[in-house]
């Protein structure tokens, strides 16, 4: 069960008021990161990118104790530093696979 989840907006940056309404929303809902969750809000469509959660997982269950954070950045502005963050963490691993 994920005790919390980070999204960013894809498009532009998104103030989220009662995150509470999207967790009831999500409640039970299976999710891993890289996921596009979209919502309609104010009569447009939001897309937001799973972008990371605790407890690390292949994949988490979202509740209604889960903690979601918005982050500051759209997607877009941060996708370059996840690949490569994820990069590293993959080289990391390929050195401990080869010890």
């Amino acid at each position: 069960m994920a005790e919390r989840i980070t999204f960013a907006a894809v498009k532009e940056a998104v103030i989220i008021r009662n995150s509470d309404q999207l967790v009831r929303k999500l409640e039970n809902r299976i999710i891993t990161k890289g996921d596009v969750l979209s919502f309609n809000a104010i009569g447009k469509r939001i897309d937001f990118v799973i972008i990371d959660y605790f407890p690390k997982a292949d994949a988490v269950r979202i509740h209604l104790g889960t903690r979601i954070i918005i982050s500051e950045k759209t997607y877009r502005e941060i996708e370059n530093e996840l690949k490569k963050i994820d990069n590293a963490k993959e080289l990391r691993n390929g050195c401990k696979t080869q010890l």
